[in-house]
């Protein structure tokens, strides 16, 4: 079965999409929280916060009562709360992601210790100079050990961070891809979006295991 076209995205006005883009972000880092009060022990949105998406969401008391407030910080929510494509909203928080780091300045290079000076050898007493030799070349091979060491930790520094921000994208690639399958459809798509989250929790597994 050939894969279903993708729909096209509809413009939207700058403006609009950086305010979602806004909200998304501030959300995201507890600046602002979603519209809502505790019923029941469980955590409902307002009338104004509550949109489509959130049909078919059931807070459980026990096991998750906050089912609701956390699908409100998402993207496809965000998105749904300014009637956005949730692709135009995924591609400003990516192009705000790479002007952030753009600006900033990279993180400088951990510098290896100097070397201690080399120094006159004491007098070695007969018998021990096969001992004196085997201890140099082991001192040797230690320093360069550590070197290497000190430069696998930068490179792993380096991808861990590269690591995490593809992530957040397959993340939110796979959110988009999710609210933009109809029903009729689905069968038609499992298949690719199966392998979309099988991608992502390989990711997650790789971040796991550097870290």
């Amino acid at each position: 079965m050939s894969p279903r076209p993708r729909p096209t995205v509809e413009a939207a006005a700058p403006e609009q999409v950086a305010a979602a883009a806004d909200l998304f972000e501030a959300r995201q880092s507890g600046a602002a929280e979603p519209e809502g009060t505790w019923t029941d022990r469980v955590w409902l949105p307002s009338d104004r916060e509550r949109r489509p998406c959130c049909d078919g969401l059931e807070p459980d008391k026990l096991k998750d009562p906050q089912k609701l407030r956390s699908h409100c910080r998402t993207l496809l929510h965000v998105a749904h709360r300014f009637d956005l494509d949730g692709r135009l909203l995924r591609a400003e928080l990516k192009r705000r992601r790479q002007a952030r780091e753009t600006r900033e300045e990279p993180p400088p290079r951990a510098r290896l210790a100097p070397l201690p000076p080399l120094t006159k050898p004491a007098p070695v007493a007969p018998g021990e100079e096969g001992a004196s030799a085997e201890a140099t070349v082991l001192h040797a091979r230690l320093v360069r050990l550590l070197a290497d060491k000190r430069a696998d930790l930068r490179d792993l520094a380096a991808r861990v961070g590269e690591l995490g921000r593809q992530l957040e994208d397959e993340g939110q690639a796979v959110e988009v891809v999710i609210a933009e399958t109809g029903a009729g459809d689905l069968a038609g798509d499992l298949k690719a979006l199966i392998d979309d989250i099988h991608h992502l929790v390989i990711t997650r597994d790789t971040i796991r295991r550097v870290l």
